[in-house]
């Protein structure tokens, strides 16, 4: 466990001119360019700085089994997925406009279903409908 009072040591990949000017950039250049020069950035980061993605290329090599260019791609389009998430942040920052359509997935439905079957359970169940129990009859009042 970290020692309280112990200050981090580390640095981060950008200060808030960088922030600035990337948003600033972002109300001029289309979407678009900044994904496709995200796309060509990425797998020359991943060389580079060979250190940052170890873990991701680990995990796809030895908890999935995947050879080292499945695993590659794999890390790849993670951060292209995380990557993408940030160019959407700072271009709403910017005040760029989204469109966010959700399908319907089958878990929505069945947590939809299951909701209703819970809340309806009581009213369903033979006990309380016939106004029977174990131990015999008692009055139950009817449903409204």
């Amino acid at each position: 466990m970290a020692e309280e009072g112990r200050k981090w040591q580390g640095g981060t990949d950008g200060t808030s001119w960088m922030h600035r000017a990337l948003i600033g950039m972002m109300k001029v250049v289309p979407l678009w360019l900044m994904y496709f020069f995200m796309h060509l950035a990425i797998p020359v980061y991943m060389v580079v700085n060979h250190k940052a993605y170890l873990a991701n290329y680990h995990y796809f090599r030895k908890r999935h089994g995947y050879g080292p260019l499945k695993a590659f791609f794999h890390v790849w389009l993670n951060h292209v997925t995380f990557g993408g998430v940030i160019i959407d942040r700072f271009g709403a920052y910017a005040g760029k406009k989204f469109r966010v359509e959700v399908p319907e997935m089958p878990v929505m439905a069945m947590e939809r279903t299951l909701s209703y079957s819970l809340l309806t359970v009581p009213f369903q169940h033979q006990d309380l409908s016939t106004g029977t129990t174990r131990r015999g009859s008692l009055p139950v009042p009817p449903r409204t």
